[in-house]
């Protein structure tokens, strides 16, 4: 392992552990990780991936021959939800192998210092797909509009039937609107998707001019 830089205080946690065991240009792995489009991963998968990094250089560390599979085993029996006994177990065979346990977990980070990291050094932050996320509530409301519309009539069709109430053909008609108080705009919910704003913008440009 690297020895610690003891100039730079002001390293994150994810520099300085992977400067202590030689995990070079990790940093830059992390962050084309979590800022991809596809297969991107989230914070969590990345403490995940980065630990188990970490415990894989501190096993070559002391020539530790991991077999195929074993190191996912191995990390989740230190990290898992698994009994105290099976803990213990698997802490004393990597301790009788050379392995630093108790300096090792000191050494994990977790998803906060990974996201710090990526923030303040790498200097990336994912931007989500806002267009997406209009659309997706877009769809969700339609759904829910239209599940109104077909109970609606269900309904008034059976009161209808059982001479409840009397009405010919009919149709119901079901549209959800937004009211902005500050510009006393009233703007059905589709159309204000669509626009993204109400006339706040259009109203502040005018006062201006």
């Amino acid at each position: 392992m690297a020895s610690m830089s003891s100039s730079d205080s002001r390293a994150t946690k994810v520099e300085r552990v992977a400067e202590k065991y030689n995990l070079n240009s990790i940093g830059q792995d992390l962050a084309e990780q979590w800022t991809r489009d596809k297969n991107r991963k989230s914070l969590r998968d990345l403490e995940d991936y980065f630990n188990k990094k970490v415990l894989q250089a501190s096993l070559e560390t002391v020539d530790y021959e991991v077999l195929d599979g074993e190191l996912d085993n191995l990390f989740r029996l230190l990290t898992g939800d698994v009994s105290s006994g099976t803990r213990v177990s698997v802490e004393r065979k990597l301790e009788k192998e050379g392995v630093d346990v108790e300096g090792l977990r000191k050494d994990f980070v977790t998803y906060q210092a990974i996201r710090t990291h990526l923030m303040s050094t790498e200097n990336v932050e994912y931007e989500r797909d806002t267009r997406n996320q209009v659309e997706k509530t877009r769809e969700r409301l339609n759904r829910l509009q239209g599940r109104t519309k077909t109970v609606s009539e269900t309904e008034l069709d059976q009161l209808r039937n059982s001479g409840n109430v009397e009405i010919g053909d009919f149709s119901v008609f079901v549209e959800s609107y937004v009211y902005c108080d500050d510009c006393k705009t009233r703007i059905s919910i589709n159309d204000f998707l669509s626009q993204k704003s109400c006339e706040c913008d259009t109203d502040d440009l005018m006062s201006q001019s």
